[in-house]
């Protein structure tokens, strides 16, 4: 739901600020987000651990010491940080984004470090409770606070000002609601219980930095990444097009529907084979390529054919430089299920040395090309040099599951998933070129492509008895959507005469 929400709030602001106010907005939380990384060390993820294994043996006294030690530890680290991007908004601004005019908006931004910090104790807090409904809450109230602040506020005149200081208003709101909440569970589990709770205890800190910080190396690699991209922009292009670029990254949200409920499968799948049936497990990370691949590539394909009437349908012509940036951008997403299923594999079985490597060699072939290519080709130059250092690291992940651990891809069903989608795409491009109206394009378009996907998918028995049944399992009992796929499974059966 808060992707949803967050979703259709970018488009209304994009539209309200138009594409220079657009990308103003969002390098303004390109120095935040930076800082933001040394207020975490990755308590995050131990505060998901020690709270649910404390919670499994009863130990609620331990649960309060976990709470309060990350609680106070990010809110220290959080307000230090959140002070240092205040006062030095002016040198951030002019040094970093070449932009000395938007120091008032980073100052105001900065204010996210320390409330992102707190938010971040709870919803993990909750997550290690069990309790993801009470997480999945508190985001959807934090994205619809948000985007209803910011949208009014620049309604109201504030302009790109009052798009910051309701992303801070937001996050405001969620993270009171959430510590009350919070506190209110801890003070309910500790009544009655036996053990002493500590404020603050140094022992638990350092054990839940020790825990997390290696889980937190890969998202440190990944976060600075896409902000030394926004930190090149800035310096080659302008406003305007960091504008496009955003909504290009926004329209993708398209295809990262279609990854989350993927990837929120494997990982506790690849655990669970990995505990119970490790000689399984092979089998499981083939068709786990498979189903991704199934899934991803057609609509990566389609958005990168159709990407100048997506842009056009939710952003308007104010916009229509986008569309380049999200087919290349688009392209990302052909090779993405490989590294969704190996980095989630790498993480399953236990090697995030593995994970961190595949996204450090991201960072090493962005680091050199992406300003010596967006000198020339401006946001274009940044989106390739993203696609190729994606396509590298994939590459090292694909063999080392290959050579290293023994696993198969199935490259030959692999190969006819990839031929399946490209032939679709290239016949639904030839469809476009008849169609004038985009509005009658994108939706004819969408549903010749489906035609094709299904149809190509029987006659190149792309998928056998095995994977028809398995879909049909996985996503045939889906409420309201469950009956479409089992329509279009026993289509795919027919059209290859397989029996379903």
């Amino acid at each position: 739901v808060s992707t949803l929400v967050l979703g259709l709030g970018s488009i209304v602001l994009a539209r309200l600020l138009g594409a220079d106010g657009y990308g103003l907005y969002s390098l303004s939380f390109v120095v935040p987000s930076i800082l933001f990384l040394g207020a975490s060390l990755g308590v995050n993820f131990a505060v998901v651990k020690f709270v649910s294994a404390a919670h499994a043996k009863g130990r609620f006294r331990e649960i309060s010491n976990v709470f309060n030690a990350a609680l106070i530890f990010r809110a220290f680290v959080g307000l230090i940080l959140s002070v240092f991007g205040f006062f030095f908004s002016d040198f951030f601004a002019t040094v970093l984004l070449n932009r000395p005019a938007i120091s008032y908006l980073i100052k105001l931004a900065s204010l996210l470090i320390f409330l992102q910090s707190l938010f971040g104790v709870a919803s993990s807090f909750f997550d290690g409770l069990g309790k993801a409904s009470w997480s999945g809450w508190l985001n959807t109230l934090q994205a619809f606070g948000k985007v209803v602040t910011a949208i009014l506020l620049v309604l109201f005149g504030f302009g790109v000002w009052g798009a910051v200081f309701g992303n801070v208003l937001g996050y405001l709101v969620a993270t009171l609601v959430g510590l009350f909440f919070g506190f209110s569970t801890i003070k309910y589990l500790v009544s009655g219980s036996t053990g002493s709770s500590n404020v603050l205890s140094f022992g638990v800190l350092k054990s839940m930095i020790l825990y997390g910080f290696p889980l937190y190396l890969s998202v440190i690699v990944v976060t600075v990444t896409n902000q030394y991209n926004y930190v090149v922009l800035a310096r080659f292009v302008s406003d305007a097009e960091i504008g496009g670029f955003m909504v290009a990254l926004n329209i993708t949200a398209i295809i990262t529907l279609f990854v989350v409920p993927v990837s929120t499968v494997l990982f506790p799948a690849f655990s669970r084979v990995e505990a119970s049936d490790r000689d399984f497990l092979p089998r499981v990370f083939e068709l786990a390529v498979r189903y991704s691949v199934l899934l991803i590539v057609p609509v990566s394909v389609f958005v990168s054919i159709y990407s100048n009437e997506l842009v056009m349908l939710l952003y308007g012509v104010g916009f229509s430089h986008a569309g380049k940036y999200l087919a290349l951008y688009a392209v990302l997403y052909v090779v993405f299920p490989l590294a969704l299923v190996v980095r989630n594999y790498f993480n399953g079985v236990g090697l995030p040395r593995e994970t961190f490597v595949m996204s450090f060699l991201v960072f090493l072939v962005v680091l050199p090309f992406s300003p010596l290519l967006a000198g020339v080709y401006g946001v274009l130059g940044v989106v390739f040099s993203i696609v190729l250092g994606n396509c590298v690291s994939v590459v090292y992940g694909v063999l080392r599951c290959v050579r290293s651990f023994g696993l198969s891809f199935g490259f030959g069903r692999l190969f006819r998933l990839y031929v399946v989608s490209f032939i679709s795409g290239f016949l639904v491009f030839v469809v476009k070129l008849f169609f004038l109206d985009f509005l009658f394009s994108l939706f004819l378009g969408g549903v010749f492509f489906l035609l094709f996907y299904l149809t190509f998918l029987g006659v190149f028995k792309a998928l056998d008895c095995e994977d028809l049944g398995n879909l049909g399992v996985m996503f045939g009992r889906l409420r309201f959507v469950g009956w479409l796929f089992r329509f279009a499974l026993r289509y795919v059966g027919f059209v290859g005469r397989v029996k379903v």
